[in-house]
C-alpha cells in the first residue's frame, strides 16, 4: 500500500478545515454579543458543531494511519513467511540425504 486513498485524505483534511471554520464563525459570533444569555447559543453549536467535525476528520486520519501500518505489518509478514518457505525448501533435500546416509 503507497499511500493513503485520497478521498479519505481529502475527506479528513476537509473535516478538520470545516470544523476549524465552524468554530471561527462561532467565536465570532460570541464575541458580538455582549451578555452570556446571546454567546450560549453560539457556543454550543458553533462550538461543539466544530469540534466534533475537528474529531471527526482526526479520527479518519488515526483510522487510515492504522489500516496503512497493518498492511504494511502483514506484506513484511508474508515476506518473511517466504523467506522461511524458502529456507525450509532449501534445507529439506540436504537434510534426508544425510538420514540416507547415516542409515
Amino acid at each position: 500500500m503507497s499511500g493513503w486513498p485520497k478521498s479519505a485524505l481529502y475527506t479528513a483534511v476537509g473535516l478538520v478545515g470545516l470544523g476549524f471554520i465552524v468554530i471561527f464563525l462561532a467565536w465570532n459570533g460570541a464575541a458580538g454579543k455582549d451578555f452570556v444569555q446571546g454567546q450560549v447559543p453560539y457556543v454550543i453549536s458553533g462550538g461543539i458543531g466544530g469540534l466534533s467535525l475537528v474529531l471527526s476528520g482526526l479520527t479518519i486520519v488515526i483510522v487510515q494511519a492504522a489500516r496503512r501500518d497493518a498492511a504494511e505489518l502483514r506484506q513484511k509478514f508474508d515476506e518473511l513467511l517466504d523467506a522461511v518457505r524458502d529456507n525450509q525448501a532449501a534445507a529439506t533435500p540436504a537434510s534426508s540425504a544425510r538420514r540416507r546416509r547415516a542409515s
